[in-house]
């Protein structure tokens, strides 16, 4: 039986250090990928939610001032308006916040988790 001499030992642990070295540099480099990955999504989707919510605003007013029309009174248009809000939010918050949830958080983990192997893969298959 031929046993390893020191050298050998020594060439052994600083290999085994060195790819240990590489593994840790390679996951802090996938960590920060899938964060960046994240982050610009969330600041794209933010952004999006944004002018949105810009054109609802300006939508809400044009029914508002044209509901004043119709009624007569421009301050009951702009009361219809909020009513409408008002049930659009209840009907929202009874029916629809745990999908609204459960959606949120899927397209975080999914994000976090996503490989961009994953994507090429699930694009060839469809």
């Amino acid at each position: 039986m031929n046993t390893p001499d020191k050298n050998e030992l020594r060439d052994f642990a600083d290999d085994v250090k060195e790819y240990i070295n590489v593994r840790l540099q390679i996951i802090g480099l996938n960590v920060t990928e899938k964060v960046a990955f994240a982050l610009s999504n969330f600041i794209t989707n933010g952004l999006s939610i944004i002018l949105l919510l810009i054109t609802i605003v300006f939508i809400s007013f044009g029914g508002a001032f044209w509901l004043g029309a119709l009624v007569g009174n421009t301050a009951q248009g702009f009361l219809l308006m909020g009513a409408f809000y008002l049930f659009v939010f209840i009907l929202i918050r009874l029916f629809f916040s745990k999908g609204i949830k459960s959606l949120l958080m899927n397209i975080l983990i999914h994000d976090l988790t996503n490989d961009k192997d994953d994507d090429t893969n699930d694009q060839t298959e469809h």
